[in-house]
């Protein structure tokens, strides 16, 4: 019975599926900021992918992120929140020297709550909300599809082309959200680190079109839609990382530790653990050999 019901709602469901919404999705905010009204586009059916990057304060990653997805993507969305370090002429200098490839430059200048209890108390429909931000972002992708990227966040260099492949095959015709595992890495003392237990799924990758946006969330955002279904990817088929740095505060973009999520909660003993003991090799937590991945990071530091 289940599964009959189930085929019956996927037959509703199918002309919205392959024609899309048959309505653009307006934004205002409570500011009353003319310029940062907008809209989201019935749908872009424009083959390929955007990925989209909402960057502060990165100087010490930018450059390897830049490097991994430059040649993946069919344009980069950099969005800068207010970057107090060299992480815009760094971006900049990238640019000028890749001029071949399409990075789209743009400043979001308000201040966006941080996440947790910050978060929780800003009003959705205001330009310091992460959903009003992430959303305002997205209206800056032209493709059919989206890539939720973080600057922290690196390709390893041997698998583009498995990902590139991946890309290729999706079409706005059949959309789907693709969930993609993420391997958290930590870095201290010139060594790369790994734990067993965070290793995270999220989706990363979406249709273009208005019924797919963000929403408030108590901690966070979180992306909206519910007719599409989730194709998922495996660690070990294309590997991702995200990457700690114990050297620096990698969660100053929480407001408050206790308002962890449990994936952050992981992530942040992990980096203590890491970056508190000079013994650390376990059954659970491994230093990884992997020459391509370490010049990935190393290539991307801006000396």
């Amino acid at each position: 019975m289940k599964s009959i019901i189930n085929k019956t709602i996927s037959l509703i469901e199918l002309p919205r599926r392959v024609l899309g919404p048959n309505f653009r999705r307006n934004f205002t905010n409570i500011e009353k900021y003319k310029d940062f009204d907008f809209k989201l586009n019935r749908i872009s059916r424009t083959k390929g992918v955007s990925c989209m990057l909402r960057v502060k304060n990165e100087e010490d990653k930018i450059l390897a992120c830049l490097n991994s997805v430059c040649d993946v993507f069919d344009e980069v969305i950099f969005v800068d929140n207010g970057s107090t370090d060299n992480t815009v002429a760094i971006v900049k200098d990238f640019v000028e020297k890749n001029k071949d490839k399409a990075i789209n430059i743009y400043q979001y200048p308000h201040n966006v709550s941080r996440c947790g209890d910050e978060n929780a108390n800003t009003p959705q429909n205001s330009v310091s909300s992460l959903a009003y931000y992430y959303n305002w972002c997205l209206s800056k992708c032209h493709y059919a599809y989206v890539c939720k990227w973080d600057a922290d966040m690196l390709l390893h260099p041997c698998d583009k082309r498995k990902f590139k492949q991946v890309l290729s095959n999706l079409t706005s015709l059949w959309p789907v959200f693709i969930e993609i595992e993420v391997q958290t890495i930590y870095l201290k003392d010139k060594l790369i680190f790994s734990v067993t237990n965070d290793i995270n799924n999220e989706i990363r990758i979406f249709p273009n079109r208005s019924d797919v946006f963000f929403e408030k969330d108590k901690l966070l955002e979180v992306l909206k839609a519910r007719f599409y279904k989730v194709v998922k990817t495996k660690f070990l088929d294309m590997r991702v990382y995200e990457i700690k740095n114990t050297a620096i505060d990698e969660f100053s973009h929480w407001s408050s530790k206790e308002f962890l999520t449990e994936r952050k909660k992981v992530e942040w003993e992990n980096y203590n653990m890491i970056n508190s003991c000079d013994d650390i090799i376990s059954e659970n937590i491994k230093i990884i050999d992997d020459k391509e991945l370490e010049s990935a990071i190393v290539g991307g530091k801006n000396d």
